[in-house]
């Protein structure tokens, strides 16, 4: 099956054209508003989600700091792998959890 579609030109009428673009306008300026007040609605929701957590006592979230405190740390097990291949790379470090 074969999809054909046809060139949208502007209509010659001149009302037409200033209806369309005012419809074109009132479209841009309600996704606009949609979308600022999606943002508004996401941002009150992580506020009061912080706000929250702070009244209730309980730490935010520590997904970046490991068990040692220090946020530089990286956790796992590594093994050092050396490259005989004589590349640039000297070595590369492979790590599992």
């Amino acid at each position: 099956m074969r999809f054909v579609f046809t060139q949208m030109r502007r209509p010659r009428n001149p009302l037409l054209q200033l209806l369309l673009g005012l419809a074109a306008l009132g479209l841009l300026l309600f996704f606009s508003v949609f979308a600022l007040f999606a943002a508004v609605g996401v941002m009150a929701v992580i506020g009061l989600a912080r706000a929250w957590r702070a009244l209730t006592g309980r730490p935010a979230s520590t997904a970046g700091a490991s068990s040692s405190g220090n946020v530089d740390v990286i956790e796992g097990e590594f093994t050092v792998v050396r490259d005989t291949s004589g590349a640039q790379s000297a070595q590369q470090i492979h790590y599992t959890r």
